[in-house]
């Protein structure tokens, strides 16, 4: 019961954020998985979901080719660019 409470009021907080967000997790990350930025974005009302396809899981987002890939870089670059 508690959590269903403490999901809805993230939810409600969620839909009250009007300014445009891009949400860009690693494919990868243990820590914080994509599948859970999914109902995030959703109840976000200008928000854009971006998946990093990546083996880098966390690290991806330093942008830095020694954490990441030349690839992760460049993608993530141009979603910035096109936000």
């Amino acid at each position: 019961m508690e959590n269903t409470k403490n999901l809805t009021i993230i939810q409600k907080k969620l839909s009250h954020i009007k300014c445009s967000a891009l949400v860009m997790p690693s494919a990868t990350d243990l820590s914080f998985p994509a599948r859970n930025n999914i109902p995030e974005v959703k109840e976000m009302q200008n928000a854009e979901l971006k998946v990093i396809n990546t083996k880098y899981g966390h690290l991806v987002g330093d942008m830095s080719t020694a954490l990441s890939s030349e690839e992760d870089v460049t993608f993530i670059d141009k979603i910035l660019e096109n936000f």
